[in-house]
């Protein structure tokens, strides 16, 4: 359900090496492991790749100094040390290329949305953006895999050949930016306007987000999809016909 890099924890290359374990295991009996990113794996892959983002540097800094430091501890001083080592972005990602190309080649198996049975994942709550882009055509499944397949393909230039692809690095932006960038989360940029905590949102306010969406949301009903899953935030969204978990 994404964050699986980093958000509470520094052990996401740990964490990625198990799940690569199980979606072998789950390819070797025709089953499927399905991995979503989340706004923290945007951090890092958007560092990675050399788009601005904030935190991306910090994060895989941890990361790279918990790998090295064996006892786990002072992790700041693991920071500078690789720091005053000259690790720029640049020999990172040539590094990881040469001798953590697993773990970048894992990251390309990342999926924005996915539909499973009579419900749809994504990482943060879905905003108008994200319910038109599944909803293209009158056909979600046709959409999702559509969406998914160009995310990961663009992480695959970005990430294993070429981080100065342009047409690569558009396509990422722009399902990144739907996606993933969390204030896109309407129900968040409502509370912030109004001066309310995300979970004090007055019903009216709610209704007025719902209102907007439902369109959307009659394209996934029509189309048997009826539970939205979605994690990051304490959003609790509305829809009718619509459990939103």
């Amino acid at each position: 359900s994404g964050d699986i890099l980093a958000d509470l924890h520094r052990d996401g290359f740990s964490i990625l090496q198990s799940i690569r374990e199980l979606r072998q295991e789950a390819e070797e009996h025709w089953g499927e492991v399905t991995i979503l990113a989340g706004n923290h794996e945007e951090f890092m892959i958007g560092y990675l790749t050399g788009k601005s983002v904030n935190m991306g540097e910090r994060e895989i800094m941890e990361m790279l100094s918990c790998m090295r430091m064996s006892d786990g501890t002072n992790k700041v001083a693991g920071i500078l040390e690789l720091k005053l080592f000259g690790l720029s972005r640049e020999i990172i990602l040539k590094n990881m290329r040469e001798h953590g190309h697993w773990i970048l080649e894992e990251m390309t198996h990342m999926k924005l949305v996915e539909i499973t049975g009579n419900a749809i994942n994504f990482h943060t709550p879905p905003n108008k953006t994200m319910l038109s882009m599944v909803s293209q055509w009158d056909n979600p499944k046709q959409a999702v895999r559509e969406i998914n397949a160009k995310w990961q393909q663009a992480l695959e230039t970005l990430l294993l050949q070429d981080e100065n692809n342009k047409d690569a690095r558009n396509i990422y932006d722009t399902y990144a930016d739907a996606f993933l960038f969390t204030w896109n989360d309407t129900q968040e940029m409502l509370a912030s306007r109004s001066g309310y905590r995300v979970s004090d949102l007055p019903d009216r306010l709610k209704k007025r987000v719902a209102s907007e969406d439902a369109a959307d949301y009659a394209v996934l009903k029509k189309n048997g999809i009826t539970t939205v899953i979605y994690g990051h935030t304490d959003s609790v969204l509305q829809g009718e016909g619509i459990e939103f978990v």
